[in-house]
């Protein structure tokens, strides 16, 4: 099945200290960002086809919904609702979800796609300085830095100047 389809995970959220801690590498990683306005993010050329691109339902369920094992290994709808749906506590992430069909060949995104990126809080400068030179072609990217909040238990993202 992982031949068959890949999910790329996105959020409307950037700032949960939690998606931080877990998914950048307790915040030494980087966050992208993409315009919704420049749809569908997989590029024309792309050997991966969409088959959909939608947010995550969260279910009160305390079990996984169900799916044949005929329905999974033809990659049903049946089986696109499941990858589509995570527990209820999971709802803090305002996940979506990008279902494509190649699920080992990665996700090549269309570059006017991508708005910013934003450096987690313990990320090393030598790192940031490396993505930047990887993005000198692309004009329209704009970098930010997470930073603690001196408020309150979360991070605040500040932009940076060019």
């Amino acid at each position: 099945m992982n031949a068959k389809l890949g999910v790329s995970c996105f959020s409307t959220k950037n700032n949960s200290i939690l998606m931080w801690s877990h998914y950048a590498n307790k915040h030494q990683g980087i966050c992208l960002e993409f315009t919704t306005g420049k749809y569908p993010l997989v590029k024309a050329d792309s050997d991966s086809k969409v088959h959909v691109f939608q947010k995550v339902k969260y279910l009160r369920a305390d079990r996984y919904p169900e799916v044949s094992l005929k329905n999974f290994l033809d990659a049903s709808p049946q089986t696109l609702n499941a990858i589509l749906c995570k527990a209820f506590e999971w709802r803090y992430e305002k996940e979506w979800r990008l279902v494509v069909d190649h699920g080992e060949a990665g996700v090549c995104y269309q570059k006017e796609s991508l708005s910013g990126v934003i450096f987690g809080l313990n990320m090393e400068d030598d790192l940031k300085v490396k993505v930047r030179a990887l993005l000198v072609g692309n004009p329209g990217v704009l970098f930010y830095q997470a930073k603690r909040s001196k408020t309150k238990y979360g991070v605040s993202i500040e932009r940076l100047s060019t």
